[in-house]
């Protein structure tokens, strides 16, 4: 499995696998933030997220993976990839539904709804 920057090529998946946005939401995001394509035989899963260097913090925003590549490791390596695009920045995590695997990785739930942080 390879990791990788999302493409302008790729921007159609990532709307389709994220499956809550719009095309001018990524297409910001593939060009001035971060968004990464997992494959192996085409893309498997995306992470996606922004950063503020400058403030010192980094928001998860979404993590999808397809069926069939699920518990195999691919949402971990993942996140793994933006956490090392982010070293030394505050991350918290927007989306929903990962809890078990966020708190593999060290991220503690914070007193927010569903907020993760890893400092």
């Amino acid at each position: 499995m390879k990791i990788r920057r999302a493409l302008l090529k790729d921007l159609k998946v990532v709307v389709a696998m994220a499956n809550d946005g719009e095309e001018p939401y990524f297409r910001r995001l593939i060009k001035e933030q971060i968004v990464l394509v997992a494959e192996e035989v085409g893309i498997m899963g995306i992470c996606y997220g922004e950063r503020n260097k400058e403030e010192k913090w980094a928001d998860l925003r979404g993590l999808f993976v397809n069926p069939q590549w699920r518990n195999l490791g691919t949402g971990t390596a993942l996140i793994k990839e933006f956490l090392k695009r982010v070293k030394g920045l505050e991350v918290e995590v927007v989306c929903e539904g990962e809890a078990r695997l966020l708190r593999k990785l060290g991220f503690k739930k914070c007193k927010h709804f569903h907020l993760y942080i890893k400092s």
